[in-house]
């Protein structure tokens, strides 16, 4: 009887969310031009599955998009730490330096891609 109500809190609070309808909703949301939701669900996919580096590449397209670029800046950065030479990272960064006006960074960074 407690599991039960256990997991009616849950679906109640949305915590127990499929991350199949999350990833589906959060690349609607980015069709649709909603990037403050699709950055809540690629964020929330992101804190579930860490180690997925599409998820966290899907969040800073989804921060770029919205403008938040010393965000991405940061969540690209954290990709090319992990993954020094995954291309979209890559080029995201240096956009995103060029428009920091940090531009040895973005040449050195444009140029590994």
């Amino acid at each position: 009887m407690a599991w039960i109500l256990s997991a009616l809190f849950l679906l109640m609070w949305g915590i127990a969310e499929d991350p199949a309808t999350e990833a589906r909703e959060a690349k609607e949301a980015m069709a649709a031009g909603n990037f403050a939701r699709a950055i809540a669900l690629y964020s929330d996919l992101s804190r579930s599955f860490p180690q997925n580096l599409d998820v966290r590449k899907n969040l800073g397209l989804a921060l770029h998009s919205a403008g938040r670029y010393e965000d991405a800046l940061r969540c690209f950065q954290g990709i090319l730490s992990r993954a020094p030479n995954d291309r979209v990272a890559l080029l995201f960064a240096g956009i995103e330096l060029t428009a920091a006006h940090r531009p040895a960074e973005a040449i050195s960074t444009l140029t590994k891609l």
